[in-house]
């Protein structure tokens, strides 16, 4: 399945789109697009609570708020050799981390096998599937 995601008015993609999207990808491309803003990305993305972690301070009111991760895909246009599984903290980008493919897979790996040692691993497992089950629809 082609994905060229053009800007309904446009006869074609932009000039600086040489590749079709992923199918993955969601993005209305334009040409007047600025090169940090030649992205792909997927309609999916999930907010992780961290109850343990210290809280942030948000707005200008400095109020406290639950510290989250946030988990996407995306890849830029003509910078990245493939897709990057992105996890950073949902209110800043500064602790940003991109994952290729094989990475994503090796963190996934190492964190299963981490809830593996602290629980009991059957329980755990069916844990982590319903909640990707549900969460993940």
């Amino acid at each position: 399945m082609t994905n060229t995601k053009l800007n309904p008015a446009a006869e074609e993609g932009p000039s600086w789109l040489t590749e079709p999207c992923p199918q993955w990808c969601v993005a209305t491309h334009r040409e007047e697009d600025m090169v940090d803003d030649r992205l792909h990305f997927a309609s999916w993305q999930r907010f992780i609570a961290l109850p343990s972690a210290a809280p942030v301070m948000v707005g200008e009111s400095q109020r406290p708020r639950m510290r989250e991760l946030l988990v996407y895909v995306e890849q830029h246009v003509g910078h990245e050799d493939g897709p990057r599984v992105v996890i950073t903290d949902s209110h800043s980008e500064e602790h940003e981390r991109r994952f290729s493919l094989d990475e994503a897979i090796g963190v996934g790996v190492a964190l299963f096998h981490g809830i593996s040692i602290i629980s009991d691993g059957k329980t755990s497992i069916r844990s982590l599937e319903r909640v990707y089950k549900v969460q993940g629809e």
